[in-house]
């Protein structure tokens, strides 16, 4: 009897002893649970009212006679009385698991599901593992997972849903998605209660991820991904090497290569607005540069169904002209990207389109041209509906003072002249069958400067010594040509060049009599054509000190 009591504490001392190495593969401090570098083979639960080491055993394991390996594992010493809201590592490979399928939870322009055929994608439907979903051009899909994350499929996009799975009795999710091509983002929920794990694995990188929003891509061929984080921190790996990546950063890796040191997100680029609905096609989408983009791209979806979008592009300027867009209210979301791929920071603003019926397009003169002639034809495209126009010109931009405003033109043309030097703007508009307006076109701006006179070589002196003639003319920004010809009519041509200083050069030529000219180009490579010409004369050589030697030789 003396050695009977001992065995029960002797039992209870070898689980404990055995399981302290055991211990320390799964269970964590729940100040780890923010670090994105946590033990990917462990789940962590976290305790309910009414929960004891049996009743979470029995719901969540495969075995659940392991809770003295729970209990000992997280140092529990009240395993009937375990306080609500305590965090309880446990490893995966002993929960229960059972299929978690993902939810459509919006679909927007064409997209398709492969399981044991090929059909298009609705709203609703329920995506079963090893699902295969493309997204056609201009297309997003969005998917639901049982914790409440979502993932967001654009255009061009090919995903196979490799695994979906959820522990029993609980909300977490297990999910694993491999990206094939283009591009997607997730939002995945951080809850204390559901531990879910996600992990996105493409041909360049592979990231891991909880409770944490990032985008992933594979660039142009698919040879290169990119993955970028919004919030949190995220874990990826490439060419078996890990890098933790934080919040506003993103990183990206060609096939093959390990991944590249994280670089910082580009800030969001700052809109260029005008007050009130854009009325005329293409719509413009302008905003500032953002230093160190490569490239921008611009979403625009409805004000209404931010899923919707309708249109993804990309472009090396801040600049977009948008035609397909119908008359409504959008949000218009724009973003730098750099050299590597990275895409940076949302802007978004609103957008109203109010452009029917379609307005005249000015055709001509191009915009911001320079005119030398004070007569030209304004020009423009027909109007949907209209049959005739009415035309406006003013000085200032605003049209407070009208300088013309004519009624009724019957054609898309119509002809100015005595036009006075600076700038002046115009617009046309439609009238329809009934006399009913249809809007005023962009305003296009035109200017007028005297066309400068012709270089004339004339005023100037020839200078022998080095057998040159220097204008007196502004060269900045303007390119100069000149011609030398035997004859006044310029038919027997023996020079002509163009350069960047107003000088006439006639080094190099046999002595005689010549005639010289030059026109000038200014910037917009107009040219008021050459001016009158001069007549010089270069001079032979001055031999005659030599006559005395040429005579001495000729007597020899």
């Amino acid at each position: 009897m003396a050695l009977y009591w001992r065995w029960p504490l002797l039992l209870s001392l070898t689980l404990v002893l055995s399981f302290t190495a055991s211990s320390n593969s799964f269970g964590q401090d729940t100040a780890a649970l923010d670090d994105a570098a946590l033990d990917d083979n462990v789940w962590h639960y976290q305790v309910r009212p009414g929960d004891n080491i049996w009743s979470i055993s029995r719901r969540l394991l495969t075995d659940w006679k392991r809770w003295p390996d729970i209990q000992a594992g997280n140092n529990i010493e009240r395993p009937r009385a375990i306080p609500p809201g305590t965090r309880l590592a446990i490893p995966r490979k002993w929960l229960r698991r059972k299929p978690g399928p993902a939810m459509v939870s919006s679909v927007s322009g064409k997209a398709y599901v492969t399981d044991t055929e090929r059909h298009p994608l609705d709203t609703g439907t329920t995506i079963e593992a090893g699902a295969v979903i493309e997204t056609a051009p201009q297309a997003t899909v969005q998917l639901t997972f049982v914790d409440g994350s979502k993932v967001t499929l654009h255009e061009n996009a090919r995903v196979v849903l490799e695994k979906l799975d959820t522990y029993e009795g609980t909300e977490a999710a297990d999910v694993l998605i491999r990206l094939e091509s283009g591009r997607l983002d997730a939002d995945v929920q951080r809850k204390p209660e559901n531990d879910s794990r996600f992990n996105f694995q493409s041909p360049a990188l592979i990231s891991a991820i909880r409770g944490t929003k990032i985008r992933t891509s594979l660039l142009g061929d698919g040879n290169r991904g990119t993955t970028e984080v919004l919030t949190g921190k995220v874990i990826v790996e490439a060419a078996d090497r890990s890098l933790a990546v934080d919040k506003g950063y993103g990183t990206a890796a060609d096939i093959g290569k390990e991944p590249e040191p994280p670089t910082a997100l580009p800030e969001p680029p700052v809109p260029i607005t005008d007050d009130g609905p854009q009325r005329q096609l293409p719509v413009r989408i302008a905003f500032e540069p953002v230093d160190g983009a490569a490239s921008y791209r611009v979403r625009v979806v409805p004000a209404a169904n931010p899923l919707a979008t309708l249109v993804d592009v990309t472009g090396v300027e801040p600049v977009f002209g948008i035609e397909v867009l119908d008359d409504g209210d959008y949000q218009v979301m724009a973003r730098a990207i750099t050299s590597g791929g990275i895409e940076g920071y949302d802007a978004s603003w609103p957008l109203e389109v109010d452009a029917r019926p379609l307005a005249p397009r000015p055709i001509a003169p191009p915009e911001d041209r320079i005119l030398r002639d004070d007569r030209t034809e304004l020009r423009w495209d027909p109007a949907d509906g209209a049959s005739a126009y009415r035309l406006q010109s003013s000085l200032s931009p605003n049209f407070e003072v009208l300088e013309l405003d004519v009624d009724g033109i019957a054609g898309e043309s119509f002809p100015v002249e005595g036009l006075s030097e600076g700038t002046f703007y115009w617009r046309v508009a439609g009238i329809d069958d009934q006399g009913g307006p249809v809007p005023f076109s962009a305003i296009r701006r035109v200017a007028f400067e005297e066309p400068p006179p012709p270089p004339d070589p004339r005023t100037v002196r020839f200078d022998e010594e080095d057998h040159r003639l220097r204008l007196n003319l502004p060269n900045t920004d303007r390119t100069f040509r000149y011609q030398i010809a035997r004859d006044g009519a310029f038919r027997d041509v023996v020079r002509d060049e163009t350069v960047d200083e107003p000088v006439i050069s006639l080094a190099g030529l046999i002595p005689d009599t010549y005639h010289v000219r030059m026109l000038a180009y200014e910037q917009d490579g107009y040219s008021s054509g050459f001016g009158p010409s001069r007549e010089v004369e270069v001079q032979p050589w001055p031999y005659w000190p030599l006559l005395p030697l040429l005579a001495l030789l000729a007597l020899i």
